[in-house]
């Protein structure tokens, strides 16, 4: 069963300094909680997530245009086998990092990154040797990352 995704968009109004919520709609696409989403200049990109409905851990990509007001499945390469929830993701230089999260049986220690030009994953082993001092995912949300400043801002 589908369920309906939805997308709230802060947008500045007419009066200068007033902002108002946006909602966008997608029938075509499966409701989901605790995914990941990353703003970029012109878009917004989601990965994985929940379904509730369906009870499955969610594999998919997807972005979002401001402009048209519709979500786009995005086709990627080389990724996480099955779906993924709670788990981060960061804007890293041009890559999306997910790390951890889980499905649903059991909690993932994974690191992954998402080429945001060429949209395939990869294991970097440099990045994963990087982090071998943090300690691993123990808790889907929790990212053994120190936090990351961000490098975009989404404008409305």
């Amino acid at each position: 069963m589908w369920g309906l995704l939805l997308l709230y968009c802060l947008t500045p109004s007419v009066v200068l300094g007033q902002y108002s919520w946006e909602q966008s709609r997608s029938e075509e696409l499966p409701a989901r909680l605790w995914h990941s989403s990353l703003c970029l200049e012109d878009s917004v990109v989601t990965y994985g997530g929940y379904n509730n409905v369906e009870n499955e851990a969610l594999s998919d990509l997807l972005s979002y245009d401001p402009e048209e007001q519709q979500w786009h499945p995005i086709s990627s390469t080389g990724g996480p086998h099955g779906g993924r929830y709670g788990h981060t993701a960061s804007l890293l230089h041009d890559k999306m990092l997910i790390v951890g999260g889980e499905n649903t049986t059991s909690f993932l220690h994974e690191v992954w990154t998402l080429d945001l030009g060429t949209f395939l994953f990869s294991t970097d082993l440099h990045l994963l040797m990087s982090l071998s001092s943090f300690p691993r995912v123990a808790k889907a949300g929790r990212s053994p990352l120190p936090p990351v400043r961000p490098q975009r801002r989404c404008h409305g």
